[in-house]
């Protein structure tokens, strides 16, 4: 027979499932903020790259203020926006008077995928 009793083969369900969970040209897009925690008003430094490198894709800035839904900052329709450079790098500043806590993202469509950066959360004083 083809099984085996010493536990050296994995069940097929198991193994079936393991392609869907992960796609090989998976997109990720890091995201650091400098400082992490400011005055109202002061500069918010937004860096990061994505993976792997694309050149020339413009990510748009989103916050999120506790308790409220993600929206484009500082308005839906005229967001912030980063263009990655030639290593997938990019770089971009905020500046916001609410304070409290304040997480950040940066969000793009590639191939008609949401593509959604780490968040980071910067607190204001």
């Amino acid at each position: 027979t083809d099984e085996t009793t010493d536990g050296g083969t994995t069940p097929p369900d198991e193994t079936e499932e393991t392609p869907t969970e992960e796609e090989p040209d998976e997109i990720t897009v890091s995201l650091t903020a400098d400082p992490t925690s400011v005055a109202g008003s002061q500069r918010i430094t937004l860096t990061g790259a994505i993976e792997p490198a694309l050149e020339d894709v413009v990510l748009r800035v989103e916050r999120r203020l506790e308790g409220e839904d993600w929206s484009g900052f500082p308005d839906a329709n005229n967001p912030v926006t980063a263009t990655t450079r030639s290593g997938g790098e990019f770089s971009t500043w905020v500046q916001t008077g609410r304070t409290g806590e304040n997480e950040w993202r940066l969000v793009t469509e590639i191939g008609g995928e949401e593509v959604v950066s780490d968040t980071v959360t910067v607190t204001v004083n």
